[in-house]
């Protein structure tokens, strides 16, 4: 199920994207491997594909009845 990803309009399709238009408060000091924040993005847009929500969180979700049907279109 991809999703439109932006920042105030500006596309986000890959970690990079994501860096550029919506980084942590902490900036470039809190985007490393294994930190929320970078870890978030690459779980959202993972290489080489469409971003997508994270199957961990699709499943998830998915087990609750009230919201099975729910899609994401832009984030």
């Amino acid at each position: 199920m991809p999703i439109r990803l932006e920042r105030g309009g500006n596309p986000i399709t890959c970690v990079d994207d994501w860096f550029k238009h919506a980084p942590p408060m902490g900036g470039a000091h809190q985007w490393q491997d294994g930190y929320s924040a970078k870890e978030l993005a690459k779980a959202w847009c993972a290489e080489g594909v469409t971003p997508a929500p994270p199957p961990a969180l699709v499943s998830l979700l998915s087990s609750i009845p009230e919201l099975a049907a729910l899609h994401f279109d832009v984030g």
